[in-house]
């Protein structure tokens, strides 16, 4: 392992691959970051490396840049907000009740969802946890009958504006000509201020996908109050 970090840090601080494409640069990085997933130090190195590719003329590159970018953003916003969480056997049956557990056996990981978010809901955060250091993040959904293509979601609360990245989105074609954009991305301070906003505002919440079209909505009274009940269950397996 530390001769991996090591290999690691080097390529981040030198010419290691100066004969190659910089296609080829970018895949010995997803190698790193795959083998470093949890490694602080690395992922910051390497989220510096990776904006030297940014105006690259490699058409590989072009493609690839983006993912691995947001791939180590991502990386490196969940490597600062992990919080050291409880065992879940510390919890009574009636806190878990209403959340599924999966566990990852081969990778000693643990996902927690929540049971009841319902087919309609758009927001839907989850915990992650690995050697009792915990983190979330969150699914934002689109469902509808025209592409979006976003990649920020911006709020009114409380006649206050607020948003954040959503990151690259997965797309998908569904039964009756509707679609679907996907974002998976890491739970940071301003993601997670927004969600605490939600589940404590009486007032309607107006939200807008905005990408390259956007579209508005208002998120209804129960959405609210389930983000409110993950949330207490989160505070809850804090340590």
């Amino acid at each position: 392992m530390k001769k991996l970090m090591f290999l690691a840090l080097a390529f981040c601080a030198s010419n290691l691959f100066s004969q190659e494409k910089d296609s080829d640069k970018i895949m010995k990085m997803l190698d790193i970051v795959k083998n470093n997933m949890e490694n602080k130090k690395v992922l910051d190195s390497l989220k510096i490396e990776i904006e030297k590719y940014k105006d690259s003329t490699d058409p590989v590159v072009k493609i690839m840049y983006p993912q691995t970018k947001s791939m180590i953003d991502d990386l490196v916003t969940m490597s600062k907000n992990n919080v050291q969480s409880k065992n879940l056997s510390e919890l009574s049956k009636e806190d878990l009740k209403g959340f599924r557990i999966e566990e990852d056996k081969f990778k000693n990981r643990t996902f927690i969802h929540y049971k009841k978010w319902g087919f309609d809901t758009i927001f839907k955060p989850y915990i992650g946890i690995k050697n009792n250091s915990m983190y979330l993040r969150l699914k934002t959904e689109y469902k509808g009958y025209g592409w979006l293509f976003f990649d920020k979601v911006q709020f009114v609360i409380n006649g206050k504006n607020y948003e954040y990245n959503a990151g690259e989105t997965d797309t998908n074609v569904l039964s009756g000509s509707s679609v679907e954009e996907l974002s998976d991305v890491s739970v940071d301070e301003n993601i997670l201020k927004i969600l605490y906003l939600i589940s404590d505002v009486n007032n309607d919440v107006s939200f807008r996908f905005t990408g390259k079209y956007y579209r508005d909505y208002n998120l209804n009274k129960s959405a609210k109050e389930k983000i409110k009940i993950f949330l207490n269950f989160y505070e809850k397996l804090k340590k």
